[in-house]
């Protein structure tokens, strides 16, 4: 929930800067890992 919320306010507030970009490369990262861990342990459950 934390990441989505970052990602929300990150698009909100886009400046357009280098530092502005690279946080939104982490924070893009950091969902995809998280959506792909999540999906790993639903296949795993059956």
């Amino acid at each position: 929930v934390e990441l989505l919320r970052r990602v929300r306010a990150d698009n909100a507030a886009q400046t357009g800067s280098i530092s502005g970009a690279e946080i939104d490369e982490r924070l893009q990262r950091a969902m995809l890992i998280t959506v792909n861990g999540v999906a790993a342990g639903l296949r795993n459950t059956g």
